[in-house]
Order: C-alpha cells, then sequence, then structure tokens
C-alpha cells in the first residue's frame, strides 16, 4: 500500500543507479540537493517501482512546515489518514510532541515507511535527533527524507547511530547521457547534450526548463551559444526564486546577488561582499535549496551554478557597477583564506592580467595554486596574446600543461614562450623584478631540460634574494620560501644535491608553521636526503612531515612525492620490501611527469635486487630511461641510473658487460665511481680498484656511496697487503653508516667480503662497531664476490671462437650442427656478456680479456 505518493512526469529518465542506491532495508534514506535537483521526483520514483509491496509507504508532504512540532504534526495525520494507527494524546500546546509522535508511530502494524518530502530545516538539531532517536527505537519504522536544506546535523545524528543512505547534490546532477534522454524524449536534439551539460550544470529543472524550449521553437539548441542556454536555465531558477515555494524576502536575495560573484562564499567572504553580518543570510539560502555547504579547503557555501548565474545576471542587469569592485574583494579576501581558486576564478573574470599573476605568485608562496587542471581551464578564458606576452603567465600555462603527461609538447610550448618574455622583459624591469625574473628563468630553464644553465642562474637568484633587505619589497618577501624551494629544487635536479638542500632549508625561516609551504619544505628535504641514504636526517624531515595537516594529494602531489620517496627508502633499509614496492606501485602515474623520477626508479632497482631479480630489475630501468620524461634528464641523474644499471648487470653474474655500460662515463661521478670500482674488484682487478677507491671524497657524494667506497678500500686494501689501510677504512665506513643510519654501503659487499670486514673489526672493543654488525648480520647478500672474466657458456665459448675466424653465421650453424636462429640466439648472449654491439667488437673485447 503506498499513500498519498505523486505522479512520476512521463517526461523522467529513470537514474536507474541511483534507484539502486536507495536501500529500502536501511532505517534512512536522505534526497538533498538545491532547487530544482529532482528530489522528490526521485524518491517518487523509488516509492512506486523499488518499494516493497507488503510494506506500507506514507508520504507526507511538508510544503510550508518549518517547525519541529508542525512537522511532526503532518507525519501522526498523515499516518492516522492511511489507517495505520490511532491517533496519540496532544502535548501541552495542542500540537504532538515528538515522544507522543514515536508513541503513536510503535503501535503501527507491521513495518512501514515515511517519506517526508520536503523538509524545510534538516539543519534543526533537535528535530534531527528526534528523527535518529524514533528509527533507531523502532526497528520497523523507516525514514525517507527529501530536502534542499543543509543536511550536516542530519548526518552527524545518525553517523553513530543508524544505518544513513545518503545521496547528495553531485549524484543528483544528471549526466551528459541522462541529458540526452531528457533532450530525446521531449522531441528536442539529443546531439546538443554536452552543451546543455555545461549550461545547467546537469540540473534536471534547467535541462528540462532548455528541453522545453526547444520542443516550443522558441531556442535553437544546435545553434544557441552557451550563453543563450544559460540564460534560459537561469530564468528557470528566477522562477523558481519568486514562488512561494522558496521564501526568501527581496533583501537577502539582494545579499545574495552580491554573493553571487564568487563560486565559493566563506563566511568571511560574505560580510565584506554584503557589508553586514550574514549568518542569518547564509543559513537562509541553504535551508531554501539554492547551494550546499562544502568544508574543504574552508567551510564555505556553494551556490548551485544556475543558481548563480541567474543571480549574477540580475546583479549585473541592475546594479552593474557593483561588479568590478565586488571582485576584487573577492580576490582580497580569497586570498587571505588561502583559497586559490575562487581568487583566481575572479581575477581571470576581471581579465586583469597584472593580477592574476599576482594572485598565482601570491597562492604559489601559499603553498600552492591548487588544481593545475583547473588553473590551466581559467587561464585559457584570457586572450593568448596577452598570456604568451607575459613571463608569470606563460611560465603558469606552462606548470599547468606539464603536470599531464599527455600535454608534455604544450608544456615545452609555453616554457618557450615564457622564456622569450623573460628575455623581453627583464631589460625594463627594475632590480626587484629582476631578481623574481631571475628565479622564473631559473626555474624554466629546468622544466626546459637545461639543468647547468639553469643552476648557474638558480645561484644568482639566490645571491640576489639573499642580499634583499627584509621589508624592502612585499612581493619578494612573499616569494622568499618559495623562491628558495623552487631554486633548490632546481639545483637539485642538476645534481647538486648539497647546495639544492641547503638552499631549501633556508626557506624555513620564511615558512609559518604548520603551513604548506613548511610541509613541502620538509617532504622535499626528507626525499633529498633521503636519495643520499642520510637516513637520519631524512627520518626527522619525515616526522615532521607526518606531524602536519596534508595538503589534498591532488592539487598538489609534488608535495608528497618526495616524502614518500623517503619513506620508501627507510622502509627498505628496515627491510619492509612488500610496503616500499606497493607504494612504489601506487606513486606510478605520478612519476611519469615528475622531474625527480630518476631517484624513484633507482629504488625500484634496489628492490629487485633484494627479490634476487636483476634481469627483471634491469629491463624495467630501461624502460623507465625511454620513456616518461617530462624534460631530457640531466648528466648527474642519467650517469646515476647508468651506474645503477651496471649494478644490476654484476647481480645477474655480467660484471664485464658492466663495466662496458661504464665506459663512457667519468669516474668524477659519485656513484659512477663507486660502482666502477666494485666491478673492478668483482673482475679482479684490485690495484685498478685501490686507486679509484683511495682518492678523496666528492661533493654529494651521501653516506652511502662514501661508506661503500671505505668497505670495498678495506677489503682491497686487505687483499694488496695493507692492513693499516684495511682497518682504518673498515672504521671510517661504520662511522659513516652509523652517523646516517644507514646500511646500504654494506649492500654492495659479497659474503666472503662481509667475512673479510668482520674480521678487521673484530676485537676494537667499540660499542658502535659491535652495534652495527649486529645490525647488519641478517642483510642479504645480492651480488657476488667475483665473476668470470665474460662468464660465457661452453657453448658461446665455441660460438666466439668460430666468429674470430671471420665465419658466415651459417657456416658456424653447419659446422656445429645446429640451426642458424640457435647460433644467432647465442651470439646474442656472447655480444651482451661482453658489452659490444657487432661481431668485430666482441672479437677486439674477447682478446683484450685473454678469451681468445
Amino acid at each position: 500500500m503506498r499513500y498519498g505518493v505523486p505522479r512520476v512526469p512521463t517526461w523522467n529518465v529513470a537514474r536507474v543507479t541511483l534507484l539502486d542506491r536507495l536501500d529500502p532495508a536501511a532505517p534512512l534514506l536522505l534526497v538533498h540537493g538545491p532547487v530544482g535537483s529532482g528530489t522528490t521526483t526521485l524518491l517518487a520514483d523509488w516509492a512506486l517501482t523499488r518499494h516493497p509491496v507488503d510494506r506500507p509507504l506514507v508520504w507526507v508532504d511538508l510544503a510550508g512546515l518549518a517547525e519541529p512540532a508542525a512537522v511532526w504534526s503532518a507525519v501522526v495525520d498523515a499516518v492516522v489518514d492511511a489507517g495505520l494507527t490511532a491517533r496519540p494524546p496532544a502535548g501541552s500546546d495542542g500540537a504532538c510532541t515528538p515522544r507522543a509522535a514515536r508513541h503513536g508511530l510503535l503501535r503501527a502494524i507491521g513495518s512501514v515507511t515515511i517519506v517526508l518530502d520536503g523538509l524545510r530545516r534538516p539543519g534543526e538539531a533537535s528535530l534531527a535527533r528526534d528523527m535518529v532517536d524514533l528509527v533507531r527505537t523502532c526497528p520497523r519504522l523507516h525514514l525517507a527524507i527529501t530536502t534542499h536544506g543543509d543536511p550536516r546535523a542530519l548526518r552527524q545524528a545518525a553517523s553513530l547511530s543508524v544505518d544513513l543512505v545518503d545521496l547528495g547534490p553531485a549524484e543528483l546532477a544528471l549526466t551528459p547521457d541522462e541529458v540526452a534522454q531528457v533532450l530525446g524524449g521531449g522531441g528536442s536534439d539529443p546531439g546538443a547534450a554536452d552543451a546543455v551539460h555545461e549550461a545547467t550544470g546537469g540540473l534536471p529543472a534547467a535541462v528540462r526548463a532548455l528541453a522545453v524550449a526547444a520542443a516550443d521553437g522558441t531556442l535553437d539548441l544546435r545553434t544557441a551559444s552557451s550563453e543563450a542556454l544559460t540564460a534560459v536555465a537561469a530564468a528557470e531558477v528566477v522562477r523558481a526564486l519568486r514562488t512561494e515555494e522558496i521564501d526568501l524576502d527581496e533583501h537577502v536575495l539582494s545579499i545574495a546577488r552580491r554573493l553571487s560573484v564568487a563560486a565559493r562564499i566563506t563566511p568571511s567572504l560574505a560580510q565584506h561582499l554584503a557589508g553586514e553580518q550574514v549568518d542569518g543570510v547564509l543559513s537562509d539560502l541553504l535551508d531554501a535549496g539554492l547551494g550546499t555547504w562544502t568544508t574543504q579547503p574552508q567551510p564555505a557555501l556553494v551556490l548551485t551554478p544556475v543558481v548563480r548565474r541567474a543571480l549574477r545576471a540580475e546583479l549585473t542587469r541592475d546594479e552593474p557597477a557593483l561588479v568590478e569592485p565586488l571582485l576584487r574583494t573577492v580576490v582580497e579576501q580569497a586570498l587571505a583564506d588561502q583559497d586559490p581558486t575562487t581568487a583566481l576564478t575572479a581575477a581571470t573574470e576581471l581579465g586583469d592580467t597584472t593580477l592574476v599573476g599576482t594572485v598565482l605568485l601570491t597562492s604559489m608562496a601559499a603553498g600552492g595554486t591548487g588544481d593545475s587542471q583547473q588553473t590551466l581551464r581559467l587561464l585559457r578564458r584570457l586572450p593568448t596574446a596577452a598570456l604568451s606576452h607575459d613571463p608569470v603567465l606563460a611560465f603558469f600555462m606552462a606548470l599547468s600543461y606539464g603536470t599531464d603527461a599527455r600535454q608534455r609538447p604544450r608544456a615545452l610550448e609555453w616554457l618557450a614562450l615564457a622564456s622569450a618574455a623573460i628575455a623581453h622583459r627583464a631589460p625594463q624591469a627594475d632590480p626587484d623584478e629582476q631578481t623574481l625574473l631571475h628565479v622564473a628563468e631559473a626555474v624554466v630553464l629546468r622544466l626546459r631540460g637545461k639543468a647547468e644553465q639553469a643552476a648557474a642562474t638558480a645561484r644568482l637568484a639566490l645571491d640576489r634574494l639573499d642580499t634583499t633587505p627584509r621589508r624592502a619589497n612585499h612581493l619578494i618577501d612573499l616569494l622568499q620560501p618559495v623562491a628558495h624551494r623552487q631554486l633548490g629544487l632546481t639545483l637539485a635536479v642538476a645534481g647538486h644535491l648539497g647546495e639544492g638542500i641547503a638552499a631549501i632549508n633556508r626557506a624555513l625561516a620564511y615558512e609559518q608553521p604548520g603551513s604548506a609551504g613548511e610541509f613541502t619544505v620538509h617532504s622535499l628535504l626528507a626525499g633529498l636526503t633521503a636519495t643520499q641514504h642520510d637516513l637520519r636526517v631524512a627520518a626527522e624531515h619525515l616526522a615532521a612531515v607526518d606531524r602536519m595537516p596534508r595538503p589534498p594529494r591532488t592539487a598538489a602531489p609534488y608535495q608528497h612525492a618526495l616524502a614518500d620517496l623517503a619513506r620508501i627508502l627507510l622502509w627498505l633499509e628496515a627491510g619492509e620490501v612488500d610496503r616500499a614496492e606497493r607504494l612504489l606501485d601506487e606513486l606510478g602515474p605520478e612519476l611519469t611527469t615528475h622531474e625527480l623520477w630518476a631517484p624513484f626508479a633507482q629504488a625500484w632497482a634496489s628492490i629487485d635486487l633484494l627479490r634476487a631479480r636483476p634481469a627483471v630489475g634491469e629491463e624495467r630501468l630501461v624502460q623507465a630511461m625511454r620513456a616518461g620524461r617530462r624534460a631530457p634528464l640531466p648528466t648527474h641523474w642519467s650517469s646515476a641510473l647508468v651506474a645503477t644499471r651496471a649494478l644490476l648487470a654484476l647481480a645477474d653474474g655480467q660484471g664485464e658487460r658492466g663495466l662496458a655500460m661504464l665506459a663512457p662515463l667519468s669516474s668524477s661521478h659519485q656513484a659512477v665511481r663507486v660502482v666502477r670500482a666494485r666491478l673492478l674488484v668483482s673482475t679482479g682487478r684490485l690495484e685498478q680498484a685501490s686507486s679509484l677507491l683511495a682518492s678523496a671524497d666528492l661533493p654529494d657524494e651521501g653516506p652511502w656511496l662514501r661508506s661503500a667506497r671505505r668497505f670495498l678500500l678495506a677489503v682491497t686494501a686487505d687483499a694488496l697487503g695493507r692492513p693499516q689501510v684495511a682497518r682504518t677504512s673498515a672504521r671510517q665506513g661504520v662511522a659513516i653508516s652509523r652517523a646516517a643510519r644507514t646500511a646500504y654501503g654494506w649492500l654492495v659487499l659479497a659474503d666472503d667480503e662481509r667475512a673479510v670486514l668482520r674480521r678487521l673489526l673484530a676485537g676494537t672493543g667499540e660499542e658502535e662497531t659491535e652495534a652495527f654488525l649486529r645490525t647488519v648480520q641478517s642483510a642479504p647478500c645480492v651480488l657476488p664476490g667475483r665473476v668470470g672474466a665474460a662468464d660465457l657458456t661452453r657453448r658461446e665459448q665455441v660460438v666466439l671462437a668460430h666468429l674470430a675466424e671471420d665465419v658466415e653465421l651459417a657456416g658456424v650453424a653447419a659446422r656445429l650442427h645446429v640451426s642458424p636462429n640457435t647460433v644467432k640466439s647465442q651470439v646474442r648472449g656472447v655480444y651482451r656478456k661482453l658489452g659490444v654491439a657487432s661481431r668485430a667488437e666482441a672479437v677486439a673485447r674477447a682478446k683484450e680479456l685473454g678469451l681468445l
């Protein structure tokens, strides 16, 4: 039995997914959205098609009822009229009290669903508590509620007591496919669905209004401009605003028109726009269903898009002189509220490129400009000529494009435009502006892959920033922290990690405690120090990150990524390989556009070494080096990755191939020097290795390379009969490892070499040494101690001998009584193990190694 359920219009589009979510077994269903979002229609469709036929359903229309007592009286009247219960006793004031209503409903026969359609004030705390208490104490009772008001109080009351199915504005908005169904059902052109969806935000009533206008012939959806579609949709909202259903007086509507200049309206912004206290106005707008309340990034009212357009159209028509000053107020207050998207929306609407640039720089200084794709959409509203000739705007266009790997060509175009704009502007700039242009130029050069040029410009910019007195220029003061972060990152990308870390550290003096900027600084420092395996310092910065509020990852993945790198390397140090691998897997999509993807690739190689799968690791590394870069890889990092690849080759028993990879690279590179020495030791060239290992520390060598070098020097010195050097180097390696809390240098040692070091360190009586040896007791051995000259199989040696005789491969196959394909496969194996690419190179290398 169903009592009082309204009819569903014939043009209604069945919302199958939403109907399925409205579980009839749930004690409390809540459907809330702005006026025109179809809350009543959806619930009526559910009542007629999905509600159990053996359970009575009573529909209560609450239009015009706001006070709790009146609501409960209407509920009891409806249940009594349906014949489900006797009338309960009235309260002392003649109205039905919640308790009396509850007792009356308890006497209902069987279970029952009561629909409260059009609840005016769901934010009334006492009413929300009573409803939740009612369904909690009456297991056979189910409440379904539609409202245009603020549902937070009802959600909160239900959160710890009963199950709640909650459908909000985002779910109620029609999808483009559903818009096409509405248009087609009304005899309009479904091909206009995307344009109609854009104009209406998917608000069902507005979509229907456009469908009716098209069917009446008053609007051609195929040719109408976006502005025309929006105007017709907004007119439907204006009509609704004037009905008795939305009981707002003209004063409230006048304030609402002023508020419509902002996409998100915080209480403080509302007060500045209205020029008076407006707390009650925001509540009235919420209760009238003209918007929704959001809490991220701070509490604010978000007007329904079509409502906002309607109000804004009235403001522009009736009070056009107010629009510009109101928009400027939005920019100023949104920046104070650290709401960059709202500020940028208002600034781009004004078309003031200088103001847009100031908003972007100020937002960047505060920790981020928000969603990069949203930033891009807003900037594209400005004329292309204005964007391309302004260094700041061109720079931010490039940054926004650069967050999407598919848009990298466009990012590079805008970086080139930014470079040109900087070069054009610099001669005319005053000293302070020149400082800012140097900062921008360094970052642009970095993003264009010109790492060393970028590093040189970054040093110049840092010198100028550090000599600019505080409070001499407000914008420079504002940008000091972000400038130091970006310039430090520029130096790190070029491979100057020590300088980069020092520059980023200086940013801390300018950051506000607990800010997004401070979060970013600690995240960067955690990742960069962890890259050097200074894990003690990395852990300190990571602890600071974990104590602070985390910016949304979608808005600022870069702020999180290097902290995650530190987390991964700390887990690997602790032997938690599974956790590290899972997190690296999750980060995969982000790393396709991350400038510092190389240290993450090295972390993958470490996992593959620890998993004893060096061939898999090498293939993964080769693939990473081929694709996924947002700019050419700087020499420092490309050399580091080649060294990592050579180490993987050694782990696969191919020492000569590893040495061949390193042949073009200089031993002045920190990782190349240590890995080359490791390979020389493994292939028996101890004197050459010792010469490399005994040289002085290099800048930015980092604890793991310094400790690994000393451990290897100790092993070679012991083998060459230099006991004093061996003992001293072993102790130094331990001291470096202990100070940085890393045992990573121990991983480059084979089992027999570890035994040598234990012997050299035995009997020192030093507790720190003993503690270190206990720590590395269970460290896995991932590298072989000695490998053959080329590790050729017997058949490969035979094939190599034939190659030296200048016999065609077909002839070799005939001699060996195998197929030509088998010989080709064996030749490829010989080339790979010798680290060569041709027959002539293979013969020459084999003679060099004494194999021929």
